[in-house]
């Protein structure tokens, strides 16, 4: 137990910056977005605008998951090795970061978002919204799957030189674009009412993660990191 907790407090080193100062940036653009549509409202109270930060908060959230992943995988992994030699252990506890930092994140966004929109709308009289179609479990999917698209990418990245790098990221792109045409032309789509995170992310995070685990469980230390292609 104390092993699994040194992992994931090695693992947590810097994350912590990151997020604060990602929150930081988050309530800027908040006050901005309020601030643009107070003006509005106030010039024309017909103008059919609605406050509402969901948007704004999944993609944010999404984002930093997303560099989250690309960290831990691309740079945390290499740190971990080097000192303590233990691929999977080091793997464990980042499969079990992500999950409980996703899980996390994504309560931590929903009731920011509700409190937020609440407080903000009842006191500026602005009409306003808190969530939109998307349920608690949706995006917690969402989540996981951002973060899980992040470690697939930092691993890329720990593994290959720098061209092979950006030449496997627009492969990737390109494959995750006709997958995406394919489901969209699926009958599963339509039965879904469009675009399904569970069922999306049913499919593509256990892949994403097994692709993860592939490249990183004999990779070398960081000192001979990108000795792929």
């Amino acid at each position: 137990m104390s092993d699994y907790k040194t992992t994931l407090g090695f693992l947590q080193k810097g994350i912590t910056k990151m997020i604060l100062k990602s929150m930081w940036l988050m309530v800027m653009l908040d006050g901005i977005e309020f601030l643009v549509k107070w003006q509005i409202f106030k010039e024309n109270q017909q103008s059919g605008v609605v406050l509402s930060f969901y948007t704004g908060h999944i993609v944010f959230l999404l984002l930093v998951l997303g560099g989250i992943g690309v960290l831990l995988s691309g740079h945390q992994f290499g740190g971990y090795i080097s000192i303590l030699a233990n691929r999977k252990r080091c793997l464990q506890g980042i499969i079990s970061y992500s999950l409980i930092v996703s899980c996390i994140g994504t309560l931590l966004m929903r009731g920011f978002t509700f409190i937020l929109t609440e407080s903000i709308g009842r006191l500026s009289q602005l009409p306003y919204r808190s969530f939109q179609s998307w349920s608690l479990l949706e995006d917690l999917f969402l989540s996981l799957l951002s973060i899980s698209v992040g470690l697939l990418i930092g691993a890329l990245f720990y593994r290959l030189h720098r061209r092979s790098f950006v030449l496997g990221l627009c492969v990737l792109a390109f494959i995750g674009i006709k997958v995406f045409e394919r489901y969209q032309l699926s009958p599963w789509y339509e039965r879904m009412n469009g675009f399904s995170p569970i069922l999306v992310g049913s499919i593509a995070i256990p892949v994403f993660i097994g692709l993860t685990v592939v490249l990183l469980y004999k990779a070398p230390i960081k000192a001979y990191a990108h000795n792929w292609l």
